[in-house]
């Protein structure tokens, strides 16, 4: 006979609604909107697949996942089905990634925090948080500055800023292209270990592992990898899952497993089953990188704000031991810059067809004139927009 619950070790409906804070009816509504924006297919958390009345299991895996997007649903930008992202605004994305981050240091198990924070586009979220607001300040400015500032050149602005755009977006494309190839040569060495041989999991890792993929998009293709999970799940009728005794006496020295709670066999199940980061150095390494991101971000201040606080300061404004400490800094910084320099005419001069590109820059090189005639071809309407943009502000300098 069908189960109508999943198993002890999985969280049901009523246990998400308490993980969540939402209602039962809010809890079904913002469920079914999170299937529509992510693509998955609803009866994948049904414990009678195609049943509309049936009640929700969630595997620990997918759990806490899940109640990340549930708990910031309310602050999506496109949370409404009727949103447009035409306009979608940038404070309110980076306002939605600070609530999510935040849930993520402080609602979410250990076990998934790390998880996430391991994938490199956590780390852009969090910048993405940080500098969103701050750079449309600074654009904002710029173009009043433009509009208003009479007797600056603002062709010589628009020549910099072209030939600072052209130089970026070349190395823009060319460090994607170099990451790019490492990552395929770490899949094509999971494949060949066996580690990764199927094209589902194959697809979503590789998008676990792009930099500039949403902070919700990135939990959503988590949820996803355990998707074939959930179903074998349902389709063994729920058969529950086997503890052995010295599983319980290792973890918690509880003895007779039956007279376990449900709460400590999905506390023991994480620790023994779900084992999202498996590399503790990389864990370690991004903690650290994030921590010292997120004090640097929090340490700058705009120009305005300096002076405001009385601590910026014109070049010829600074004292002579200041002076004196920037140039060290200066000749020190030039000293290993000369360094390089030397090294790299040793081995240019040591290397054979010193006039031929390599093979990868040919190629690089090559694939980004077809990158910027794809764009050229097919963004025509982000292109209006940004000429519209640049258009009212050359208009209001020039009437």
């Amino acid at each position: 006979m069908p189960k109508t619950s999943g198993r002890v070790i999985d969280y049901t409906q009523e246990e998400m609604m308490v993980m969540t804070g939402l209602s039962r009816d809010q809890f079904r509504r913002g469920l079914v909107r999170i299937c529509e924006m992510y693509g998955f297919d609803i009866d994948d958390f049904k414990v009678e697949e195609g049943n509309i009345n049936s009640e929700f299991f969630f595997i620990p895996e997918v759990a806490d996942l899940i109640a990340i997007l549930l708990r910031n649903l309310k602050g999506h930008p496109l949370k409404r089905t009727n949103a447009k992202v035409d306009e979608i605004s940038g404070t309110s994305i980076s306002d939605y990634y600070k609530d999510v981050i935040n849930d993520i240091d402080e609602e979410v198990r250990t076990i998934v925090a790390e998880a996430i924070i391991c994938l490199e586009s956590h780390l852009v979220a969090q910048n993405v948080t940080d500098w969103t607001e701050r750079f449309v300040k600074q654009m904002t400015r710029f173009l009043v500055n433009l509009i208003t500032l009479k007797r600056q050149d603002v062709g010589e602005s628009l020549k910099q800023f072209t030939k600072q755009f052209d130089s970026m977006n070349y190395y823009l494309f060319r460090g994607e292209s170099v990451m790019s190839l490492a990552y395929d040569s770490n899949i094509e060495e999971l494949q060949r270990q066996g580690i990764l041989d199927d094209d589902y999991h194959k697809e979503i890792d590789k998008k676990l592992h792009q930099n500039n993929i949403s902070i919700d998009r990135l939990i959503a293709e988590m949820i996803r990898w355990y998707l074939p999970k959930s179903k074998e799940v349902r389709n063994s009728n729920f058969k529950e899952y086997i503890f052995e005794d010295n599983d319980f006496m290792r973890w918690a020295a509880c003895g007779n497993p039956n007279q376990a709670s449900p709460t400590m066999k999905k506390e023991l199940y994480y620790q023994l089953e779900v084992n999202y980061s498996a590399n503790k150095n990389l864990l370690k390494n991004n903690q650290h990188v994030l921590e010292h991101t997120r004090n640097k971000n929090a340490e700058w201040k705009d120009i305005a704000t300096q002076i405001s606080e009385g601590n910026f300061c014109e070049p010829q404004e600074k004292s002579v031991t200041e002076k004196i400490k920037i140039l060290e800094n200066n000749i020190h910084r030039c000293e290993k810059e000369l360094e390089r320099y030397k090294n790299l005419l040793t081995e240019l001069k040591e290397q054979k067809n010193e006039d031929e590109k390599s093979d990868l820059i040919q190629d690089i090189q090559q694939r980004y004139v077809e990158h910027c005639k794809k764009i050229d071809n097919d963004y025509h309407e982000i292109e209006a927009v940004v000429d519209k943009f640049v258009g009212r502000a050359i208009h209001e300098l020039l009437k």
